[in-house]
């Protein structure tokens, strides 16, 4: 619902997007997903593998999915 709202579709995979290096960048990974992280200026804890990409607040993760979604959608067409 999230990607139709935005004018986007999630043919190519989903994402997950959150501010919780285990539950929400952990989690997401396991499911198989493409995982940004809303850092709010905190440092990603060294012992946990990292997030595909990261954003400072949620309007920087939205438009990261949107760019990549965006990208996507010209190579494979």
């Amino acid at each position: 619902m999230a990607a139709a709202r935005c004018g986007t579709a999630l043919g190519g995979g989903g994402w997950m997007v959150g501010d919780n290096p285990v539950n929400d960048s952990g989690g997401g990974r396991s499911a198989g997903l493409s995982t940004i992280w809303i850092s709010d200026d905190r440092s990603w804890p060294p012992h946990i593998p990292g997030p595909y990409r990261t954003a400072p607040h949620a309007r920087a993760a939205i438009d990261l999915s949107l760019l990549h979604s965006a990208h996507h959608a010209r190579t494979t067409t």
